[in-house]
């Protein structure tokens, strides 16, 4: 017996089990006329009937870690709705590793019965199309390879509605001899209690909510591969990061919330007791990617301090109610169906306290049915709610007095009272962002000069977040202006301490840039130097010099050449040279001398 055999418990065929299979035809008929009859191998009473289960897992922080590693998502295409009478026609299926897919399989498979034209309908997989795809014994021998360790539970899968796909599944390995024992996800029950505010639970409902494209709908390959994008969407959401109890404890405790941070968890909570709420089990906790979770046993609102500012995620119909700046989210943040909503402080997020209220209230409701029905929960609870941070009434009081703003409207560069006179009480963030995007946008096309005025501009209107300094310093420094990036720099580690570490390494570098042009600078300046001196000293008069006296040896004047008195005198450069040679006694009525010669003279 083969190793795969052995595995899977499947029992020898008699040597002419084979046979006897082949004894067997159906022929599929076709509106064609011409067709070619089909052997299909259906199981004898040789066979023995495996034993297949499938075993429904709750998604938790537990399965999650398993899931983040690896899972295979699933799904099948059928003749009908009975999975003992009907038949799988299209088995799809894909690998996910961390997050991601890395493998698939897909296949056609000729059952051996006719599809009905209502299944048709819907797959658009026609007889036609199957009738030379592989039989059942042939396609679901290569699927139990791919699955692998799934067959037995060591991987999980998932499905959309998962109860139907499994019910053939097992159906079907059962009737073929096979033994399995299945754990799977049903991401169509795991959204309907985790997502909100959808028309319906339909895969292709849920695909145009995370922003997943489906160009083969009701076909298994690509529904399989969106089910298995919208688990880890789910699990994105409720912020599940697969770690044990005990490192997900470190985790928390790790990440400390800043001031800042707690003050917007502080004005959360306060809306939500404002609103009815109880705030008993509400917690807080900052995740490895910064952001800052609000949970009710399991995370409803997330908010982050990025470098362009505080921003809170809501689903993109928020954006209505507010006159922030707002973008749409990244895939990990669950896509274009959610908007990035900034604000500057925490007082602008008051149109939006129904949003919230209403997205804590469905998880306080799962709260309420998950501590009624599930054994030792309460002692669960209580122990996940130890791990993250609660805040008390006093808390609230302290860090919601005084309402300070997010962003510091002040700033070194230009008096305060300047920024106030511009922006007032309530400076127009909106403005401001504006302002700051054409300012970047001008940068990367290298117009440093209009940007360097929309970035003060942006400043001037009380944006002072780590971005608009980080292009600010960029930006000189495509130009080379190291006194103003350090400048700006500066400013920047006094307005946003959070940043300081980045900001003092990009404000050293910017100092020994302009030390070391200043040395250059320097070396030239002195290079030149050098090079005047060494000419002036190099530099020798061409000729001899002469000079020029009376009858009684009276020096009139000295010159360096002869030339040179010829300059001054206008006397004829020869009768000067006869004259100082001996030739005749005088040049313009004067004598002269070489000056070489008068010592010995």
């Amino acid at each position: 017996m083969g190793l795969f055999d052995f595995l899977f418990k499947r029992r020898k065929q008699d040597s002419d089990h084979s046979k006897q299979i082949q004894s067997e035809k159906v022929i599929l008929e076709s509106k064609s006329p011409l067709r070619t009859d089909k052997v299909i191998s259906e199981p004898k009473s040789s066979f023995r009937k495996g034993i297949v289960s499938a075993q429904k897992v709750d998604l938790n922080n537990f399965s999650a870690k398993q899931l983040r590693e690896k899972f295979i998502a699933f799904d099948v295409e059928t003749t009908g709705l009975n999975p003992v009478q009907d038949r799988i026609i299209e088995i799809g299926a894909v690998i996910f590793c961390d997050g991601k897919p890395t493998k698939s399989f897909s296949t056609l498979i000729n059952p051996g019965i006719k599809i009905p034209a209502s299944a048709s309908a819907v797959n658009h997989i026609t007889n036609d199309m199957i009738f030379s795809a592989p039989d059942e014994v042939t396609a679901y021998k290569q699927f139990i390879e791919f699955l692998g360790g799934a067959l037995t539970g060591d991987i999980m899968m998932c499905a959309h509605n998962a109860r139907f796909d499994f019910n053939f599944l097992t159906n079907t390995l059962s009737r073929l001899g096979y033994d399995g024992d299945f754990k799977y996800i049903d991401t169509l029950s795991l959204a309907r209690k985790r997502i909100s505010g959808v028309e319906n639970y339909k895969q292709s409902t849920l695909e145009a909510y995370f922003g997943l494209n489906n160009t083969e709908a009701h076909r298994a390959y690509s529904d399989a591969e969106n089910c298995g994008q919208i688990l880890v969407s789910i699990m994105d959401r409720m912020a599940f990061t697969g770690a044990s109890p005990k490192q997900e404890s470190e985790c928390i405790t790790s990440k400390k919330l800043s001031e800042n941070e707690l003050r917007v968890c502080a004005y959360i909570q306060n809306i939500i007791v404002e609103s009815g709420g109880d705030a008993a089990y509400l917690r807080f906790r900052k995740s490895s990617a910064d952001y800052v979770c609000v949970a009710c046993l399991y995370p409803f609102i997330k908010f982050k301090f990025s470098k362009r500012g505080p921003y809170i995620i809501l689903r993109k119909e928020s954006t209505s109610k507010i006159a922030l700046p707002s973008e749409p989210c990244i895939a990990s943040e669950g896509g274009a169906t959610f908007s990035r909503i900034y604000f500057s402080n925490i007082s602008d997020l008051q149109p939006l306290i129904s949003d919230i209220f209403a997205l804590y209230k469905h998880n306080q409701q799962d709260l309420v049915s998950y501590l009624s029905e599930a054994p030792n929960s309460q002692e669960i609870v209580q122990g996940w709610m130890q791990q993250m941070i609660s805040l008390s009434p006093a808390d609230i009081i302290h860090l919601l007095s005084p309402d300070r703003s997010l962003v510091d409207p002040s700033s070194n560069r230009i008096p305060l009272s300047a920024i106030t006179a511009i922006s007032g009480a309530d400076f127009e963030l909106k403005t401001a962002f504006t302002l700051y995007d054409q300012g970047e946008a001008a940068r990367k096309e290298g117009n440093i000069q209009e940007a360097l005025s929309l970035f003060e501009n942006s400043r001037l209107h009380g944006y002072h977040v780590p971005a608009l300094y980080e292009s600010y310093a960029l930006a000189y420094r495509k130009i080379k202006d190291y006194e103003h990036e350090i400048q700006i720099i500066e400013e920047a580690i006094a307005h946003n301490p959070e940043s300081a570490e980045v900001m003092e390494r990009r404000k050293s570098r910017a100092l020994e840039l302009l030390i070391a042009r200043q040395e250059t600078q320097q070396r030239s300046i002195k290079s030149k130097q050098q090079a005047v001196s060494k000419n002036n000293s190099q530099k020798k008069p061409r000729g001899r010099a002469i000079i020029q006296t009376t009858d009684d040896g009276v020096i009139i004047k000295e010159f360096e050449t002869v030339a040179a008195a010829v300059r001054e005198t206008g006397i004829n450069s020869k009768s000067i040279r006869d004259a100082a040679n001996g030739v005749q006694k005088h040049a313009g009525g004067y004598r002269w001398i070489y000056k070489d010669c008068s010592s010995s003279q």
